[in-house]
């Protein structure tokens, strides 16, 4: 059923002819009724939306499902985050109250964390951000690289000393090499300007396309500019990612 849904994702009217066929608005059962969160949202069916979330929190309350709650809160505070941003404040407060005061398997506070935390960077709220990407490091053992390049980032635009968990060269290695590039760019930030905008315009740029790390490779290609000339990087930087290929995922 999940990629059924994943496939129509993209055409909105097949979506809904795909909810209609699968009847999961009808359907008793709450993991099933996930899929209506999404389906909601992309409609623009805002009251339905939250009337579907108070639905399945009171089930999974009833349930003292908190792991499935934790999940809920999170739909919520990612599609609130494009709806209402004020509102998602609620379920972010309770998404913290869970994590405060429940069990919830170390995987599972890492993922949400994660999710947070990588919505905020994209919001450019870096000081909250950092916050959960903290707690991504703290109840994960083997953080995720891009988390890492995302938590860096944070620390720079805070001007804060750049502080990561370190990889192996085993492990840096299964990562494609832009991410490889990022990560070492990061554990070695303290290089001059000019190593920098080398290190850029040499390995990185050229293996740019996903929009995040585009953005954030931007920044610190313009974060090492000490005067016009060097805005000329910019324009050759631009000029590269145009042309490069598909995104690296």
């Amino acid at each position: 059923m999940a990629s059924a849904l994943s496939i129509a994702i993209d055409n909105i009217d097949e979506y809904r002819k795909k909810i209609r066929k699968l009847n999961i608005k009808d359907d008793i059962h709450p993991l099933l009724r996930l899929y209506m969160l999404q389906y909601y949202a992309i409609t623009e069916q805002y009251l339905s939306l939250k009337e579907e979330i108070d639905y399945l929190e009171d089930k999974f309350l009833e349930e003292k499902n908190f792991v499935r709650l934790i999940d809920i809160y999170n739909y919520a505070f990612l599609l609130f985050s494009e709806i209402e941003k004020k509102r998602r404040i609620h379920y972010l407060n309770k998404i913290n109250k869970i994590l405060e005061n429940e069990n919830i398997p170390k995987f599972k506070v890492s993922e949400i964390c994660s999710s947070i935390a990588n919505t905020l960077h994209m919001e450019k709220n870096y000081e909250e951000a950092l916050i959960y990407f903290n707690k991504v490091m703290k109840y994960r053992d083997n953080m995720h690289i891009t988390d890492i390049i995302y938590m860096a980032n944070c620390q720079s635009h805070l001007n804060l000393l750049i502080d990561i968990p370190t990889l192996t060269q085993d492990i840096l290695a299964k990562h494609p090499l832009v991410l490889q590039y990022l990560y070492n760019f990061y554990q070695n930030y303290d290089v001059e300007a000019f190593v920098k905008q080398k290190i850029i315009m040499k390995k990185i740029a050229p293996l740019l396309s996903d929009k995040g790390l585009i953005d954030i490779t931007r920044y610190e290609l313009r974060k090492t500019f000490v005067n016009k000339n060097n805005y000329s990087y910019l324009n050759m930087f631009e000029e590269m990612i145009e042309n490069n290929g598909e995104d690296y995922n």
